[in-house]
């Protein structure tokens, strides 16, 4: 496989608008910006990229927690374009790149089971546990923790640790603040410049009934990608059909797959804060992500083992190998039979005379086919969080009374559509400069005239939809002696997940090259269908130096009149199919928690301090998971399983602090994962 790298360049531009110095940002909340002090014109003033590096070693000091932090260094200006990729600077967090090729699969010391909270309530995208966090862009955010040991007083359910993530709000400004932001990215496989911005405002105001702050926050971002890969798949002796010559080894697919398409993210949040009293403060807030991902993977697939395909040219390879061959030219394979015995696919003259395989340096094929398909599809992603609570700070006591409630909706098309022709001639150089290259003479890739429809029109549709209502409450008290502080509250949440999908696979009418019935195969002239089914794909960078070739039109399946246009000539009814039962499922979940826990501390010398906390945390969990199953009567039955649990999750920490310089931390907590909703969309037996 050759992976194809390509240069991009960045431009950004940051402009901010305030009635007041930007470092009036408080130093108790977004922690981004100091205070300057409004007598020393001398004072040395720290901010930016030292300040947010200092305010997150104080954080992983100043906690009894293992924890690290991220803080931005100016609003707006963590210093990656995504929650994820900003991740990947915190130690013992590894994120690796996901299906489009950006940062975005989190992991907290090797281990996946991580959960997200977004100013301390639990977040998930749909039917999953886990937050998308590449949804969420950093403009957004004045703070990351990620919480590496469990405490009583943390929302359970990350094995790994807990990724909070603190947007901005209104009381974290002195003063009126706006601040817009600007990037540009260029990418020259795509020859594209993508933008993305970004707008924050806020203020506060001193009112009869007390002050009141209002923040907006919103992020847009558009990504163009092209990627592209090569792919000897499937490698075959060419002592079989159609070729009958031995002592060569070859691809049985020389796959071409450019990838193109765009991905376009919006963000928007905003809080509302009022302080009634000193000691009593209200809010609501909320946030809401998108993400689309459109576009289509298309392949011209080049298949040597089907009829009338001749070989010819060959230079031999040094590169063989001894081997056993079955007799359509694959490798052997262990089966298992029903009482567990494993045997050879192969016969006992096959068994007894292994063969020398030889990998040509080059090999020129005639009349061979190229599978010319598209893989079109239309992902989008929604989530919708809005919250409200109650604060009170009065003396040695601080209660909190938070309630949110959460929606995300997934929705996926994949189209996939294949046409196909007759080659005339295909030279494949094995290794030129570690990848094959493929040389097609003439325009044939190029022309619409002998094209034909090929295998299926497969449509897969899917919708996955999540809900999460959940209230806490939390008090704690602060204590003279030994035991100074001590901490209770409860939680209650109810989950929801519906997942409902259709996959259907209609065959072409007529025949299909290269499988025995040319004769009947259809030209796409002789369809009826429009002209705009065809569209010339992106390049193949090993197909004649980067040749384009014609495939299905990934905007015309995507789109309605044009997917009913296909539907129509594949003899299916136009529009959306209905989901199928037998692959649907429904989850709900109710968890009950409570804890307690203690803060403690004590001077063991002039120099050395001895803190921490104990606590144990409880948790009631029950669930009901559904799916539908098909009966013998070709109906489809309910069928459910419920589950109650019990946890019980006991930590403690000790934290010796020696002067100023030295802290030692010992550490003991037990955490859960629970099992995802989504198990239930596998194949049930029932006996």
């Amino acid at each position: 496989m050759k992976r194809h790298t390509g240069f991009s360049a960045a431009v950004s531009v940051l402009a901010l608008v305030v009635s007041a110095p930007a470092w009036g940002q408080s130093t108790d909340a977004a922690d981004t910006v100091a205070e300057t002090p409004q007598d020393a014109d001398d004072a040395i003033v720290v901010t930016g990229i030292r300040r947010s590096l200092e305010r997150a070693a104080d954080i992983k000091r100043d906690s009894v927690q293992v924890v690290d932090a991220i803080v931005a260094q100016d609003i707006g200006k963590l210093p990656d374009p995504t929650t994820a990729a900003a991740l990947q600077r915190v130690p013992g967090v590894q994120v690796s790149v996901n299906r489009n090729n950006e940062l975005g699969d989190v992991r907290v010391r090797g281990l996946p089971d991580v959960l997200t909270t977004v100013n301390g309530r639990e977040v998930f995208s749909t039917i999953g546990r886990n937050f998308d966090l590449q949804d969420m862009p950093a403009e957004a955010l004045s703070r990351v923790n990620v919480f590496k040991s469990q405490t009583a007083d943390l929302t359970e359910g990350g094995l790994a640790g807990v990724i909070d993530l603190q947007l901005n709000r209104p009381f974290n400004f002195r003063d009126p603040t706006v601040v817009l932001g600007g990037r540009a990215n260029y990418g020259d496989r795509v020859d594209k410049i993508n933008p993305q911005f970004s707008l924050l405002a806020t203020d506060r105001w001193d009112t009869g009934i007390g002050e009141i702050g209002a923040l907006i926050n919103g992020t847009y971002s558009k990504s163009d990608y092209y990627r592209a890969t090569t792919v000897l798949f499937q490698r075959r002796s060419t002592n079989t059909a159609p070729f009958n010559t031995p002592g060569y080894v070859i691809p049985g697919i020389l796959q071409n797959f450019p990838q193109q398409g765009f991905i376009e993210r919006h963000q928007l949040n905003g809080a509302l804060q009022w302080q009634a009293t000193p000691s009593l403060e209200a809010y609501v807030e909320g946030f809401y992500t998108y993400f689309r991902d459109r576009g289509s993977r298309n392949g011209a697939n080049i298949q040597p083992f089907t009829n009338g395909t001749t070989i010819t040219d060959v230079t031999p390879g040094t590169s063989c190998i001894n081997t056993y061959v079955r007799s359509n030219g694959n490798n052997p394979v262990i089966q298992t039979d029903a009482n567990g015995d494993k045997s050879w696919t192969l016969t006992e003259p096959q068994l007894a005379n292994p063969v020398e395989l030889c990998q040509p340096e080059s090999m020129t094929f005639a009349n061979l086919v190229s599978n010319q398909t598209t893989q079109a599809r239309d992902l989008n992603q929604r989530n919708k969080q809005f919250a409200g609570g109650l604060k009170y700070d009065e003396g040695r006591l601080n209660a909190v009374l938070d309630v949110a409630y959460q929606t995300s909706k997934y929705e996926i098309q994949n189209i996939t559509s294949d046409i196909g022709q007759r080659l005339p001639s295909l030279t494949v150089e094995m290794d030129v400069d570690g990848h094959a290259e493929y040389t097609v003479p003439g325009d044939a890739l190029l022309s619409r005239d002998n094209l034909y429809i090929r295998n299926a029109l497969i449509q897969n549709f899917t919708e996955n939809r999540g809900k999460l209502f959940q209230a806490k409450g939390d008090v704690d008290y602060d204590l003279d002696g030994f035991l100074s502080n001590i901490a209770v509250g409860a939680r209650y949440a109810h989950r929801s997940a519906k997942e409902q999908a259709v996959n259907l696979n209609q065959a072409a009418p007529g025949g299909n090259i290269g499988t025995g019935n040319d004769a009947a195969a259809v030209l796409v002239s002789d369809t009826g269908l429009p002209d705009d089914f065809l569209a010339l794909g992106s390049r193949a960078p090993d197909l004649n130096n980067g040749s384009r070739f014609y495939i299905p039109n990934p905007d015309f399946l995507l789109s309605e009149e044009g997917l009913d246009a296909a539907r129509a000539y594949f003899g299916l009814p136009a529009g959306r199919p209905d989901f199928d039962p037998g692959r649907a499922f429904d989850a709900k979940e109710d968890t009950l928690a409570a804890y307690v826990q203690g803060k403690y501390e004590a001077d063991l010398s002039n120099n050395i301090t001895l803190d921490g906390v104990v606590g144990v945390r409880y948790i009631r969990t029950s669930r009901t998971i559904g799916t539908f199953v098909e009966g013998e009567d070709g109906e489809f039955d309910r069928l459910t399983a419920d589950s109650v649990d019990h946890d019980w999750l006991p930590n403690a920490t000790a934290r010796f602090r020696i002067g100023d310089d030295i802290q030692i931390r010992f550490g003991y907590a037990k955490s859960i994962r629970r099992p995802n909703l989504e198990v239930a969309r596998q194949n049930w037996t029932v006996r």
